[in-house]
């Protein structure tokens, strides 16, 4: 962290942050005027994921400028020695209020969306010109195999292997299909009732038939 500070008095970033406040890419975007809410987490060809594919590719592969508000490599490298792509769902206003509203959070959003996964693919398949900070969430998950693919890419590792040419890393899925979904809770439904049913069967009282009867009053049948 402190070679990434300029050691100024606002304490400026030595890298390009490709944050741009008017095209942020959040997990709960508002799309055109109609305010439609479409999560990132509908799956790998959602929306908000293709939109964020899109926004980081721009920030490595677009013509170089020092624009801190046009997406891109820094073209003077002495006053932006880094230049950082964000693979992580930004936040602002309306997409912080609605995940709180759902019970999610930035976590859930990256676990349920498989951003890193994704990511990972990106690298691994070489589609950014050059990397020299990538930024994520929860590098608990996956962060292994974006440490692999990062350090494999074909001109950062000295291998005479690199990039597709070495196996994909393994990698954690974390979304549940609906199918697999709905056949859990079902499951657990079957299970519940058939505990009650168990439940009340052996709690409600049992007729004593005519020969029980004869063995209780000649003492040698023992009710249970």
């Amino acid at each position: 962290l402190l070679a990434m500070d300029r050691q100024d008095y606002y304490g400026s970033s030595c890298g390009k942050s490709n944050w741009l406040p008017g095209s942020l890419v959040t997990c709960y975007p508002k799309w055109d005027s109609k305010f439609v809410d479409v999560r990132c987490t509908s799956g790998p060809n959602s929306k908000p994921m293709a939109a964020l594919k899109e926004y980081i590719l721009a920030s490595a592969n677009n013509p170089a400028t020092d624009d801190y508000y046009v997406l891109g490599p820094p073209a003077d490298l002495e006053y932006f020695p880094f230049n950082e792509i964000q693979g992580l769902w930004q936040v602002d206003t309306h997409s912080a209020v609605n995940g709180i509203a759902r019970g999610s959070s930035i976590l859930d959003d990256n676990r349920n969306s498989d951003v890193n996964a994704e990511m990972v693919e990106m690298i691994y398949s070489g589609a950014f010109k050059s990397i020299s900070l990538f930024a994520v969430d929860n590098v608990a998950l996956n962060g292994n195999a974006l440490l692999s693919v990062l350090r494999t890419q074909c001109g950062q590792s000295t291998l005479q292997d690199c990039g597709e040419e070495l196996s994909r890393p393994k990698m954690k899925h974390m979304q549940w299909s609906k199918t697999a979904f709905a056949i859990i809770i079902a499951a657990f439904g079957v299970f519940c009732v058939w505990g009650a049913f168990q439940v009340w069967k052996h709690r409600m009282p049992r007729t004593v038939t005519a020969k029980e009867q004869q063995q209780i009053e000649s003492g040698s049948y023992i009710l249970t």
